[in-house]
């Protein structure tokens, strides 16, 4: 299973509930499976879930669940519907990792990015160049045996194409379509 990176723009301020941040996750299941160590800080790290009617945001209470020093307390799985999503809020550590939206399949094409065709150049510069920091892309791009004027012409697709920022940097659209690259099936190395 593949996340979808979101948008700021695409995630209502109902969904987000206090979430200030940035990082915005799409998953698309079924079901999901919330552990029975949930809401438990463990090492400085924590998911909290919510499940979350997608038309206005309102929050749609879970069931109760039992204190985590009760042994009939078991995880929970919960059968998503296309109009509900489940919210997952993850702490790394004490870091806010962002917000993960559990999607039914029905719901998440409004969501899916469109997908894009890239020559096997591009996709090396793409999967390969681009991710690496500034100073390393040069001597990468020479070790992949791609000119300049190749190297130019394939960022300014992406520019065009608006997956890459002109500042230097991968936008939403541009992190899921590197996504998209790196998970096809290849019946050759992809890059």
């Amino acid at each position: 299973m593949r996340d979808i990176h979101l948008d700021l723009s695409s995630v209502s301020e109902q969904m987000r509930r206090g979430y200030d941040g940035r990082k915005f996750r799409a998953r698309v299941v079924k079901q999901v499976e919330i552990p029975i160590d949930s809401w438990l800080w463990s090492s400085g790290s924590r998911n909290t879930f919510r499940t979350v009617r997608i038309a206005d945001g309102t929050e749609v209470a879970l069931s109760s669940l039992l204190s985590p020093f009760d042994p009939a307390r078991t995880g929970k799985v919960i059968q998503l519907t296309p109009s509900i999503t489940v919210v997952d809020e993850s702490k790394f550590q004490g870091k806010n990792m962002g917000l993960r939206f559990h999607v039914h399949a029905d719901y998440a094409g409004r969501m899916l990015p469109v997908a894009v065709e890239l020559t096997a150049t591009e996709r090396t510069v793409l999967n390969r160049i681009l991710p690496m920091t500034a100073q390393y892309r040069d001597d990468e791009r020479r070790r992949a045996g791609i000119s300049n004027a190749d190297f130019d012409a394939a960022v300014d697709r992406f520019i065009e194409l608006k997956l890459w920022q002109t500042t230097g940097g991968f936008t939403t659209a541009g992190k899921n379509a590197r996504s998209a690259q790196l998970t096809r099936p290849c019946r050759t190395p992809c890059f």
